[in-house]
């Protein structure tokens, strides 16, 4: 069955029955609109991958009816027709339309296309209803979801440039392959499928060569969970880190997270603090793969710990499931995950990565791939597997360059109704929108000195946080900076407030000497600025000094 249907309006050639050849063209460079929504719609297609089809060839112009006959026979469960509008110059925004009998379905994935778009920046104009013939419901299939989309307006000398721009058009691809994800309906309260519940392929006879494909896939997503990450050490999974939590309760507690600096690690605020208390001290070991780990580090002081300021008692809501930990260790290759908002992340190729418990080695590193169902104002769920320990662990996917992107961590619960760690849990995600980026960063950048030194260090971990410091405010001009120094309380105040004063004063240097001198507001030592309370385990984390966006 064929579960996605994509319609490119009109056609380069005179059409068969009411469709009209090219539609309409833009006013400066003579873009027809046949040809950008062909080549939308093959965007939106390899998104979707194999269940998505597209009603004609490059070259064809085939009629309403029979647009929409591919869709009828096929059994599909959407349609989206692409167009482009002329509405004339100076209009700008998307049109989604559905027939005037349509069914709920229809005005769903209308509502979920608007939505997607006006993420991007479009200004929407609602969903409205016509009888148009290409949306015709008997035509069609009663059930199936059908919409037809103005993406942006052609005639409009700006519309005509991003329409004919191929980064434009792929996001808009992937804005739309969202919205068509979305209504394979796993969404909201959606919980996981155990390994055991999923099925292989069926065999099927007319199609030899796509089973083969997908069961190929299945094997290798069980594969990977079950037997886990063989070698840890490669990045991303060098990233990747087994939290272990001394609790209040006395117990001890595992979940993941990981790195998004050298200095910086990302994991799920019900990890550090929950309605049973909090942890007293971490261990955390990044690239752990069968007790092997590629860094160890302990943490004593929970000043390290920052949950979300939204995660408070008690502690109930799953939307700001979030916190940062600062730690002097980073990934011995200094390489580490780059964060993105969840609009950005493609619809294909996301991956959930972690140490699980309930039946499997938690010293091992698990991986399961998938793709994101349903996305809400925080949060997301996707289509596969996490278990307990699994909490905080990334949600990624690669971008063209192969950088691991993290749209977000993995919030594990427990599935309703069943013996606490016996089974996978619900597939919930927490978002990495913008306003938790800008939170994150609030806490600044760590560089880490050796004992009794002010000399930055040319350790792949220092070389890629300064590296770090340079782009982001590169990429914020409007930032200004602090740069506060620290010290362990090892050998005197008046050593240990020398020693901060010059490890500021280094970081300094080298933000001066990349150009940005006249945005550093602050530069000051804070000397023992945790005292003497620290033990030695805990001095590498004092030796640091801290960049500061304000």
């Amino acid at each position: 069955m064929t579960r996605h249907v994509i319609d490119p309006g009109h056609g380069p050639i005179p059409g068969r029955g009411r469709s009209s050849q090219y539609g309409v063209r833009g006013p400066r460079l003579g873009l027809d609109e046949s040809a950008i929504a062909w080549r939308l719609a093959a965007q939106v297609q390899r998104y979707l991958g194999s269940n998505a089809i597209l009603t004609r060839e490059e070259g064809d112009n085939p009629s309403l009816g029979e647009r929409a006959e591919v869709a009828r026979t096929g059994g599909a469960s959407s349609f989206l027709s692409l167009h482009a509008n002329g509405a004339g110059a100076g209009s700008r925004g998307s049109e989604a339309f559905v027939h005037t009998r349509a069914n709920p379905a229809s005005v769903e994935l209308a509502e979920r296309v608007q939505h997607e778009l006006h993420q991007l920046g479009h200004p929407g104009h609602g969903v409205m209803r016509a009888d148009m013939a290409v949306l015709t419901p008997e035509a069609l299939g009663q059930e199936v979801a059908a919409c037809l989309v103005e993406v942006d307006n052609l005639m409009d000398p700006g519309g005509e440039q991003r329409l004919g721009d191929d980064r434009e058009l792929d996001t808009l691809a992937r804005a739309l392959a969202r919205a068509v994800v979305g209504m394979e309906r796993l969404g909201r309260g959606t919980v996981a499928r155990g390994l055991d519940e999923i099925a292989p392929p069926v065999f099927d006879p007319s199609n030899p060569v796509q089973w083969i494909i997908d069961l190929s896939a299945w094997l290798r997503q069980r594969l990977l969970f079950t037997v886990g990450i063989s070698d840890a050490s490669i990045f991303p999974h060098s990233s990747i880190a087994h939290l272990e939590f001394d609790w209040t309760d006395g117990n001890t507690y595992t979940g993941s997270g990981f790195y998004i600096s050298p200095s910086r690690i990302l994991t799920a605020g019900h990890n550090v603090i929950d309605s049973d208390g909090s942890a007293t001290n971490m261990r955390i070991r990044a690239g752990r793969t069968r007790g092997v780990s590629v860094n160890d580090v302990t943490l004593r002081d929970t000043r390290f710990f920052h949950a979300h300021p939204s995660w408070t008692a008690p502690y109930t809501s799953r939307d700001f499931d979030m916190a940062v930990i600062e730690v002097p260790v980073g990934p011995t290759d200094g390489r580490y995950f780059s964060i993105e908002e969840q609009r950005m992340s493609p619809v294909g190729g996301m991956a959930v990565c972690g140490y699980a418990g309930a039946g499997v080695d938690s010293t091992i590193q698990h991986m399961d791939t998938g793709y994101i169902v349903d996305v809400l104002a925080e949060t997301y769920t996707y289509n596969i597997e996490t278990r307990r320990g699994t909490s905080g662990g990334p949600v990624f996917y690669f971008d063209d360059a192969l950088n691991p992107i993290a749209t977000g961590h993995n919030v594990a619960r427990q599935r309703p109704g069943t013996p606490a760690g016996a089974d996978a849990d619900v597939n919930v995600g927490c978002r990495l929108t913008d306003a938790k980026i800008a939170w994150i960063w609030t806490h600044g950048f760590s560089v880490y000195f050796d004992y009794e030194q002010a000399v930055l260090r040319s350790d792949n971990s220092t070389t890629a946080t300064l590296a770090q410091i340079v782009a982001f405010f590169g990429a914020n001009p409007g930032k200004r900076i602090d740069i506060v120094g620290h010290a362990s309380p090892e050998g005197g105040t008046a050593l240990n407030q020398r020693l901060s004063d010059n490890r500021a004063e280094a970081v300094a240097a080298h933000l001066r000497a990349n150009g940005l001198g006249g945005r550093i507001r602050n530069v000051r030592g804070d000397g023992e600025s945790f005292g003497a309370a620290h033990v030695a385990a805990q001095y590498p984390a004092d030796r640091r000094a801290v960049v500061l966006p304000v």
